[in-house]
C-alpha cells in the first residue's frame, strides 16, 4: 500500500478512489455488521465488490467474528471508523479472548488483523474448538431488532449479544435467538443479518427458563460485557491473578486453617451459586470443570482456561468486574 506510516501505523494514502461514504459505527455494533450494512447501502451487487472497495483486493476476509485487513480498512475509511486498536477493541469480541492471556497475545493478534493471516487465529485464541467446528454463537435480541428497524431501516449485529455466556440482552431482558450455523454457512459469500434466519427451536426452549435462571443469565450478559470491555492495569498476571483468588477465597472462609484449598466446601459453594445454569448447554463443560483453573493457580501451575471460566469464577468470587478488577489490581505481582 502506497504512501506514509501515520496514524498508529495505518497507511493514508492510497491507489484506490476515496469512499464516497462511510457509515458511521453504530452503538455496540461489530465491525461485520458495519460491513453488511456499507454493502447494503454501496448497491454493490457481489462481495468481492464491496472487498475490493474496502481492502483493496477480493481475497480479504470478512469474518463474522475476526477481520482481516484492517490497516486497508483504515485507509480506506480515513480513520472515521478509529484506528485498527479501536475497532478491535470496540467492535470485535477478541477482547474477551485475549483479556487474561499475556499482553504479548493480544499484539500479535492485532498484528494478523492488520493484514490477511487470520488463518487459525480463532483457534489460536480459543475462540473455536478446532479449525473447523464449535465456532461462537451469532446471536441477536428480536426486540433490538425491532427497535433498530425502526430508527434505522436495519438491524445489526451487536458485540455483546456475541459474547460466550451471553444468552439474555442486557437491554430488554429477552432471549437471545441464534442463527444456526449450516455447513455452507460459516464462509458463505454474503452478509448475514440479525433476523435472517431465526432458530425456532430454541426460542421454543427458553421458554421454559425459570426467573432464577433469566436473573443468573442477566447478570453474566454484564459481566461478559465488563470483560470485553475492561482493561487491567500491567495487563494479564499469572501471579496477580493467583494472589487475586487466593484473597477472595479466604474472604469466603474457603481457605482451611493449613492455608490449604477447603475443596469440598469450594466446590459445593461454586455449584450453589451456579445451579440455575445447570442444563444450559452453553455452560455444561465449563461447570463440569468447575474451580479446576483456580487448583491450577494455587498450585502455581499456567494453564491455557477458556474466558468463559474466567467469568464464571470472577461471578463466584467478585461478583462484578468492578470489584475484580480492584482487587486484581491492588494485588501483589510476586
Amino acid at each position: 500500500m502506497a504512501g506514509s506510516w501515520t496514524n498508529g501505523g495505518v497507511a493514508m494514502t492510497s491507489k484506490r478512489p476515496m469512499l464516497s461514504f462511510v457509515p458511521p459505527l453504530l452503538p455496540n455494533q461489530t465491525i461485520y455488521s458495519w460491513g453488511s450494512v456499507f454493502h447494503e447501502m454501496s448497491g454493490n451487487s457481489t462481495v468481492d465488490q464491496t472487498r475490493l472497495q474496502l481492502f483493496g483486493t477480493a481475497r480479504g476476509r470478512w469474518d463474522f467474528h475476526i477481520p482481516s485487513h484492517l490497516n486497508e480498512l483504515c485507509s480506506s475509511t480515513q480513520l472515521r471508523l478509529g484506528t485498527p486498536e479501536i475497532i478491535v477493541r470496540d467492535a470485535t469480541i477478541i477482547p474477551y479472548y485475549t483479556q487474561f492471556r499475556d499482553p504479548s497475545v493480544a499484539a500479535n493478534v492485532l498484528d494478523q488483523v492488520r493484514r490477511n493471516s487470520i488463518g487459525g487465529l480463532a483457534r489460536d485464541i480459543g475462540m473455536t474448538r478446532s479449525a473447523s467446528t464449535a465456532h461462537p454463537p451469532r446471536r441477536s435480541c428480536n426486540e433490538c431488532v425491532l427497535a433498530d428497524e425502526d430508527k434505522y431501516g436495519f438491524a445489526y449485529w451487536r458485540r455483546d449479544h456475541q459474547l460466550p455466556g451471553v444468552l439474555v440482552c442486557q437491554t430488554h431482558g429477552k432471549p437471545l435467538l441464534e442463527l444456526p450455523y449450516g455447513r455452507d454457512s460459516v464462509q458463505r459469500e454474503i452478509f448475514l443479518w440479525p433476523n435472517d434466519d431465526w432458530n425456532l427451536r430454541e426460542a421454543q426452549l427458553i421458554l421454559n427458563w425459570s426467573d432464577a435462571t433469566l436473573n443468573a443469565l442477566q447478570h453474566l450478559a454484564q459481566l461478559a460485557a465488563d470483560m470485553a470491555g475492561g482493561h487491567l492495569d500491567g495487563g494479564y498476571s499469572m501471579q496477580k491473578m493467583r494472589n487475586t483468588c487466593l484473597s477472595a477465597l479466604q474472604e469466603r472462609n474457603l481457605i482451611a486453617t493449613d492455608r490449604s484449598l477447603d475443596l469440598s466446601h469450594a466446590l459445593r459453594d461454586y455449584g450453589d451459586h451456579y445451579a440455575p445454569l445447570k442444563g444450559l448447554p452453553e455452560f455444561t463443560s465449563s461447570l463440569q470443570r468447575s474451580i479446576e483453573p483456580v487448583l491450577f493457580l494455587l498450585g502455581g501451575n499456567e494453564h491455557r482456561t477458556h474466558p468463559l471460566e474466567w467469568m464464571l469464577i470472577i461471578g463466584w468470587l467478585f461478583g462484578d468486574w468492578a470489584t475484580f478488577r480492584k482487587a486484581y489490581e491492588r494485588s501483589i505481582d510476586a
